[in-house]
C-alpha cells in the first residue's frame, strides 16, 4: 500500500505543478533520489547501532515527531551532499535514528508483499528498510522545513478493531493475501501534521500583496474576495509561473504500531 499511495500522491502533485520537476523525479521512485554511494538495493545493508532518541514508553506522537526531526536532518545533509568530510557519517547516523524508530519487520513484509519492479525479490530486510526510509524522506522533503508541530492530531485504534481498507499482506508460508478489511493485531496510531514550505509561504505573501492581486476585480467590477474560486484562479495565474500552486501546504500522515519496543512507524505519506 505504501508504494501505491506514494506514486498516486506524486502523480497528483505533478498535475498541480506544486513542486519543481527535479524534486518530483526524486520523490516518485520508491528508493527516493538513489545515490549509488549510499547503497545498492540487493546488497546487505547494515545500520549503525543508534539508540532511539525517545524511550520505549514514549507516546506515539513523540515517536512520530522524533522521526520527522531525523528525516529533516537527513534531508539537510542530502541538500549539500557528501562533499564535507563528516557528512557521510552524519547521514548514516541520521539513517540509523530513522531505522530505530521504524517497525522494520512490518515494513519488510510490506515490501515483500508488494515489491516495486526495481527491487529484487530476495532483498534483505535492512536493505528494504533503507529503501523505504529513503522513499519516505523523498516524499516529504519539500515540506520538512515547514512542519507545524502545534497542528498535530493523533488518533489511536485498539487491538482487535476492524479497519475497512484495501489490504495486501504476505502470509507465513509466503503467499500474498488480499482483503478489504483488516483486524488490528496490535494497537495502531495515526498522526497528522500540517506542513507548508517556507519559501512558498513567502512567495505567496508577496504575490497576494502585489497590485495584481489587491487591485484585481471580478466580472462584476468588484474586488475579488479572498478565498473565492475567482480569487484562486487569478492567484494561480501568478503562482504557477513561479513553480508552485495554491492552496499551498500538505498534511504529513504517519502511521505507527505498538511493538514490544514501543511505538514504531510503519507507514508515511502526504495528504494534499
Amino acid at each position: 500500500m505504501w508504494v501505491g499511495s506514494t506514486l498516486c500522491l506524486m502523480s497528483r502533485i505533478v498535475l498541480q505543478c506544486r513542486i519543481p520537476a527535479l524534486i518530483l523525479c526524486c520523490a516518485v521512485g520508491v528508493a527516493g533520489c538513489e545515490d549509488k554511494r549510499r547503497h545498492q538495493a540487493s546488497e546487505n545493508v547494515e545500520f549503525p547501532v543508534v539508540e532511539p532518541p525517545v524511550g520505549s514508553d514514549a507516546p506515539a506522537d513523540a515517536v512520530a515527531l522524533a522521526m520527522l526531526d531525523a528525516m529533516r536532518t537527513l534531508q539537510r545533509i542530502r541538500a549539500v551532499g557528501f562533499g564535507h568530510s563528516d557528512n557521510k557519517a552524519k547521514y548514516d547516523h541520521a539513517m540509523g535514528v530513522i531505522a530505530s524508530l521504524m517497525d522494520k519487520d512490518r515494513v519488510y513484509m510490506s515490501v515483500r508483499a508488494e515489491p516495486p519492479p526495481s527491487v529484487p525479490r530476495d532483498i534483505k530486510r535492512d536493505a528494504a528498510v533503507r529503501l523505504v526510509a529513503e522513499s519516505w524522506v523523498s516524499a516529504i522533503a519539500h515540506y520538512l522545513e515547514g512542519m507545524e508541530s502545534s497542528t498535530r492530531e493523533l488518533t489511536i485504534r485498539k487491538k482487535g478493531e476492524i479497519l475497512f481498507e484495501q489490504n495486501r499482506a504476505m502470509s507465513a508460508d509466503g503467499k500474498i493475501e488480499r482483503s478489504n478489511e483488516r483486524v488490528l493485531a496490535m494497537d495502531e496510531a495515526t498522526l497528522y501534521v500540517d506542513a507548508v514550505d517556507p519559501h512558498e509561504r513567502e512567495m505567496l505573501a508577496e504575490i497576494e500583496s502585489s497590485d495584481e492581486m489587491t487591485k484585481a476585480v471580478g466580472s462584476d467590477g468588484k474586488p475579488l474576495a479572498k478565498g473565492t474560486e475567482a480569487y484562486l484562479a487569478k492567484l494561480r495565474l501568478l503562482t504557477i509561473p513561479r513553480g508552485f500552486n495554491v492552496p499551498i501546504g500538505a498534511v504529513i500522515v504517519i502511521r505507527l504500531s505498538q511493538t514490544p519496543d514501543g511505538w514504531r512507524v510503519f507507514h508515511l505519506h502526504l495528504q494534499g
